[in-house]
C-alpha cells in the first residue's frame, strides 16, 4: 500500500474541509485556491466547467505550480463534473499523470480509463471485467507514488473516487 511505498514519510491529514459541498465547484476551488464566486465554477453542469475552462482557470491551478517547482503530479479517478466527453478526452495542464475513470454506464464496475502518463495517452475498457473502479484507482494511485519515488521527486497525488457519489 501507500505507507509501504512512502516508507512512512509525508503528511497524514487528520481533518478535511471543503469550500463548497457541491462536487464540481468544490474541485474548482481546491484546484485554484479561490472561492466559487471568484472562479465562477458554481454548478455541476458541463457548460459551467467549459465556461470555467474558457475563462482560463484550468490553466491557473496549483498542480501546475507544484509541477513547475519539481513535483511529480498525478490525478487519479473521477474527473471534474463537465470534463469533456468521449471524443474530447485530454489531460488538463499540470499533471504528469492523469488517469480518469470514464464511461457511459455505471462507473463503479463498467467503465473505461483515459490515461495520459507523461505524454503517452491510452484508453482502456473495464466493461464486463468485474473490476471495481475504486480498487483500480487505488492501484493507479500507488503506481503514481512509486513513479515519483523512482524519480526521487516530491509528489502531489489527487485521488478522487466515485464511491462518495450516488450512482446514476
Amino acid at each position: 500500500g501507500l505507507a509501504e511505498v512512502t516508507r512512512g514519510a509525508g503528511l497524514d491529514f487528520q481533518r478535511g474541509y471543503v469550500p463548497n459541498s457541491v462536487c464540481g465547484p468544490s474541485r474548482g476551488s481546491l484546484m485554484t485556491g479561490t472561492n466559487t464566486h471568484t472562479n465562477g465554477f458554481l454548478f455541476n453542469r458541463k457548460s459551467n466547467y467549459l465556461d470555467w475552462r474558457e475563462a482560463g482557470w484550468e490553466d491557473r491551478t496549483f498542480p501546475m505550480r507544484l509541477r513547475d517547482a519539481g513535483y511529480y503530479t498525478a490525478h487519479v479517478g473521477k474527473p471534474t463534473n463537465g470534463w469533456p466527453g468521449r471524443d474530447d478526452y485530454y489531460a488538463p495542464a499540470g499533471w504528469d499523470r492523469f488517469s480518469a475513470v470514464v464511461g457511459d454506464s455505471t462507473l463503479y464496475t463498467d467503465f473505461q480509463t483515459f490515461e495520459d502518463i507523461e505524454g503517452e495517452e491510452s484508453l482502456t475498457s473495464y466493461v464486463g471485467t468485474g473490476v471495481y473502479s475504486t480498487d483500480l484507482a487505488s492501484d493507479l494511485a500507488v503506481a503514481s507514488v512509486r513513479r515519483a519515488v523512482d524519480l526521487a521527486q516530491p509528489f502531489f497525488l489527487y485521488l478522487s473516487l466515485y464511491g462518495p457519489h450516488a450512482e446514476s
